[in-house]
């Protein structure tokens, strides 16, 4: 009774189901697996590459509750059954793939999980909502499909059972390979040639210029199976080699960097401690490499992720995150924002920046902030089921919202700043007027996404009309940045495709004088760039880094702006 009355809670309050009576979905018998998709490590994963093995799909979003709810429950089934020759697979729809390893990492599944950014792939088997389960046999016939993961002691669990133990019925042992934490076909991996040896696979890059004008770039590698974070360093000539900054032998990933007023550096980025917990991690140094493993900040229960950094005018530097917990011990997690400062009389006390008066199943989560006024302004995507107590008349499903907050940790109101689109992975800049900015990746009915930006006035809801788009009608986006420009300006930094494979690094700059941003223009048209992040150095000249496919993988390129 338990799981079922989660299972109905998930369906109603995702409201991604649109007949929650509607158990099972229509399997047609002559329908044959068919995928050709990216997984969140950025590895081309095939249906071909499981030929003659029965698979386990789990379809869903990574903001969604049900899919949370289920998340768990999934991985038990998945672990049952993965000895008895069944790989199990998760199908992300929509999200990008830093979210996909939050999700991944959180609720430990060592699987695969495909990117189905455009729900494409989900779409021609599932035509409600999520969760969806789906079982295919060694042929690649759907035999079983079903919307949420079955109650147990469920005349719904006993068909996926008996499913099972047909599917099952002629048992063979997948030829399956470890990497980065992720379970693959040997097939998989023969194709990329890392079945013998290693490839780059350098991505999430986040730049700083301090004080005495040296440049600092930070990013995630994998190495022998290992995630960790490496540091580059420009002294005015030439950009160092990549310096390993990861201290212990814990897994690290999505690191970001800042610097100070007096040319110290800061690194933050989500660790795995020694007891399996997600930490936000902090470290400092003046002269790289760190030379200590850094604090845990975040000193969260279940798992803390996406830590972010600015620093105000008076010095303190401020650091924002999400951190997972437990809803009502029923196995559904819920997400909060929260944010701490450090100052002259050392760290201030957490203090929640999400709302603490709306409904337990609404998700807070991926913060964005930069300093604002005297203090800092943080943007943090809402899971909004409206009405919700009046907070904003115009959100609905994920959406974007903002809240100033002063030096003292003083809140400001919440006021939304996205519309009714699926909008996720936040950006925030403001200009030299004080001006406040966010961008994010918004994906509309027809699934397709573009990069939507907002001027929103602190305190007051943006309407949908005032919403500025970029690069419409793309198949996928990567996480917009803003930069910030010498003058007072900014510039937006972001990738798109409109097929899904060919990628193109893209800029438009706001000039304050002029209140405008220009034509979107293309800077990198090759190596499909990607995860990119970008500074001014102190003669006026950008830099940008990003992913890139070359010979030996995927490998964070360094590039003067006027260069490329």
């Amino acid at each position: 009774m338990r799981h079922l009355y989660i299972s109905i809670l998930a369906v109603m309050l995702s409201c991604v189901i649109s007949n929650a009576d509607k158990a099972e979905a229509e399997v047609n018998p002559e329908e044959r697996l068919a995928f050709d998709l990216s997984d969140a490590c950025g590895r081309r994963v095939s249906s071909a590459d499981y030929a003659g093995v029965p698979m386990l799909f789990f379809f869903g979003s990574c903001w969604c509750g049900g899919c949370q709810s289920d998340a768990e429950p999934f991985r038990q089934l998945a672990e049952e059954y993965a000895g008895k020759g069944l790989v199990s697979v998760r199908v992300v729809a929509g999200d990008n793939e830093l979210a996909a390893l939050d999700f991944q990492n959180h609720f430990r599944l060592p699987m695969v999980q495909l990117m189905d950014t455009d729900r494409a792939f989900e779409k021609r088997y599932n035509r409600d909502g999520w969760t969806f389960l789906m079982l295919c046999d060694r042929e690649g016939r759907v035999v079983y499909a079903h919307h949420h993961l079955p109650d147990p002691g469920s005349v719904d669990l006993r068909q996926l059972r008996a499913a099972f133990n047909e599917a099952l019925s002629s048992p063979s042992e997948p030829r399956l390979l470890n990497r980065d934490g992720t379970v693959y076909m040997r097939a998989t991996l023969e194709r990329s040639g890392e079945c013998e040896s290693e490839r780059l696979n350098e991505r999430f890059a986040s730049m700083t210029c301090a004080m005495d004008g040296k440049m600092y770039l930070v990013f995630t590698a994998v190495r022998h199976d290992a995630c960790g974070v490496m540091l580059r360093c420009y002294d005015g000539t030439n950009w160092s080699p990549s310096i390993p900054i990861t201290a212990t032998s814990a897994r690290e990933y999505d690191a970001t960097v800042l610097a100070d007023g007096q040319n110290r550096i800061w690194i933050c980025s989500t660790a795995c401690t020694e007891e399996g917990r997600h930490e936000i991690r902090l470290s400092s140094f003046v002269h790289p490499p760190p030379t200590e493993s850094g604090v845990e900040v975040a000193q969260a229960e279940a798992d803390a992720m996406h830590g972010r950094m600015a620093r105000d005018k008076s010095g303190g530097l401020w650091l924002t995150y999400y951190k997972w917990y437990s809803v009502r011990h029923q196995g559904s997690r819920g997400k909060r924002v929260c944010l701490r400062r450090l100052g002259s009389n050392g760290w201030s006390k957490e203090v929640e920046i999400s709302p603490t008066d709306v409904p337990w199943h609404e998700k807070h989560f991926d913060p964005a902030i930069w300093p604002y006024r005297n203090g800092v302004m943080v943007a943090w995507t809402w899971d909004f089921h409206p009405p919700n107590r009046g907070y904003s008349p115009f959100a609905e499903g994920p959406t974007v919202f903002i809240r100033p907050v002063d030096p003292d940790m003083g809140l400001g109101r919440i006021s939304s700043v996205s519309g009714r689109n699926i909008d996720l992975a936040a950006a925030l800049g403001v200009s030299g007027n004080d001006q406040v900015w966010a961008a994010w990746d918004s994906q509309s009915e027809n699934r397709k996404k573009r990069v939507s930006i907002a001027n929103p006035v602190p305190g007051s809801d943006s309407a949908p009309e005032r919403i500025r788009v970029f690069g419409g009608g793309m198949k996928n986006v990567c996480t917009p940045t803003f930069i910030s420009k010498p003058d007072g300006g900014l510039v937006l930094l972001w990738s798109e495709t409109s097929n899904g494979e060919q990628w193109s690094l893209r800029t438009s700059e706001f000039t304050a004088a002029g209140n405008e941003w220009s034509q979107p223009k293309t800077i990198q048209g090759q190596g499909n760039p990607r995860f990119a992040s970008g500074a001014y150095d102190r003669q006026g000249h950008l830099w940008v880094a990003f992913s890139a496919e070359t010979e030996r993988g995927r490998e964070m390129l360094v590039r003067r702006a006027d260069d490329l």
